[in-house]
């Protein structure tokens, strides 16, 4: 057998270990891991606008897939590097939920309505109290919800 296959093996058993609830193990398949796990984290996070950070997400990976009752069947350090990809896949999505759950409703007495008009109802009812608010938009001005009630218009 060669070194790289008995490293593969001995990281394979302390993902076991790690699996059955070994702390010890758990931090050195981390340790031995970390570099792949990042540059994985990195990938999947490419694009994401409310994705964790990298580290953060690796760590909700992690505890994701070695805290979660019955550990799953790992077949090798590949396998379960894959499973942690999934993981982190898993985390992004659940950010992105609560992101948008948190998100304020456009509506006008519960009744949803489209952004621009959110946006003419609130800068009208500022108009009074923002001296010289100017609005404007580089649309047709009535199309972006910018025009000022009772204002004179210019273009």
């Amino acid at each position: 057998m060669t070194a790289d296959a008995n490293d593969e093996e001995r990281l394979t058993a302390y993902i076991q270990r790690a699996l059955a609830g070994d702390r010890d193990a758990e931090d050195e398949v981390i340790s031995q891991l970390l570099p792949t796990l990042r540059q994985r984290a990195r990938a999947i996070r490419r694009g994401e606008r409310h994705a964790p950070e990298t580290d953060a997400l690796v760590a909700t990976a992690v505890r994701r897939a070695l805290r979660r009752g019955t550990p799953p069947p790992i077949n090798d350090t590949e396998h379960f590097v894959n499973l942690l990809g999934r993981q982190m896949r898993f985390a992004v999505v659940d950010e992105a939920r609560r992101v948008q759950a948190q998100a304020p409703l456009t509506s006008v007495d519960d009744k949803p309505i489209a952004t621009r008009q959110a946006i003419a109802k609130c800068i009208n009812a500022v108009l009074d109290v923002v001296p010289g608010l100017v609005a404007g938009g580089a649309d047709l001005t009535g199309n972006t919800g910018t025009k000022l009630d009772g204002q004179k218009q210019q273009s």
